[in-house]
């Protein structure tokens, strides 16, 4: 069964560090959109990586190569893709003389670059199905 009354507003969600994000809901388009972008930057990394072995040259970013760094990197793509395409506005963020920051989507990365920050926004959004199959719309 499937509940059309699906969350069509955008919320408050808290993440860590005292830090909310105001969420659009996270639509099929959208987390599409993200995996896509993330995947393409991805891409560009390997390319890079290999063109600049095959050249001999010092390698500029992370070996990706390497499985563990290209999903470490794969994820984090993936988080600031999501990021920039649902996350509105945010609360408890400050600039280093501790005023509230406003919300900057120049800023999000650096917010977002947070373990803990990026875990639980992952974990928010990767969650609307599973909240969506605990009402009974599995």
């Amino acid at each position: 069964m499937l509940r059309l009354a699906l969350p069509k507003e955008p919320r408050w969600e808290p993440m860590a560090f005292g830090v909310e994000f105001l969420v659009k809901p996270a639509t099929t388009a959208l987390i599409t959109t993200a995996r896509l972008r993330a995947r393409r930057q991805m891409e560009d990394l390997r390319r890079a990586a290999a063109e600049a072995r095959e050249a001999g040259l010092p390698l500029e970013g992370p070996d990706v190569s390497d499985p563990d760094v290209a999903g470490g990197h794969a994820f984090a793509l993936t988080v600031m893709a999501l990021g920039r395409e649902l996350v509105m506005d945010w609360r408890g963020v400050v600039t280093d003389a501790g005023a509230p920051a406003p919300f900057s989507t120049a800023l999000l990365p650096q917010v977002l670059a947070q373990p803990d920050i990026a875990d639980r926004f992952f974990a928010v959004v990767s969650a609307g199905p599973a909240e969506i199959t605990a009402e009974g719309n599995a």
